[in-house]
């Protein structure tokens, strides 16, 4: 019995700490360093308004993937503020608990829109077509 309470504890305290817990969606990056996040998300997927998966060729044949998008009206202003405070500075995007993206903000992105690219993930065509599809399932 001694054993079993402690053990309850420390399996409790991993489970409330797990970063998939968090929403996936765009936060800021403390300090502007990209490797990091804040635990409360400027906009997660439920406040997106549209979502798009461009390609392009690249200079090898293949192709890069990208997913557009906008943020709905009502959260444009917040999206505004976040970006205008982050110029020069990092954005991440949060999936499942990982880091995919951390583009450095050049300007506000007044008009709500945001692309999400990712070395790791842009030249498979698979990956973010089901990152796409997620995404798109967590908008309605």
């Amino acid at each position: 019995m001694s054993r079993i309470l402690p053990l309850s504890a420390a399996l409790l305290l991993l489970t409330a700490c797990t970063p998939g817990d968090l929403p996936d969606g765009w936060y800021p990056a403390p300090d502007g360093n990209p490797k990091a996040h804040t635990a409360t998300p400027i906009v997660t997927c439920g406040d997106f308004d549209s979502l798009r998966l461009d390609s392009l060729p690249s200079d090898n044949g293949t192709f890069i993937y990208q997913i557009s998008g906008s943020v709905k009206p009502e959260r444009r202003k917040r999206w505004a503020e976040a970006t205008r405070k982050a110029v020069g500075r990092h954005l991440v995007f949060l999936y499942r608990g990982e880091i995919i993206a951390a583009p450095c903000i050049r300007m506000p992105m007044d008009a709500g829109t945001f692309s999400i690219s990712s070395p790791e993930l842009s030249g498979d065509a698979d990956r973010m077509r089901q990152l796409f599809r997620d995404l798109e399932a967590q908008m309605r």
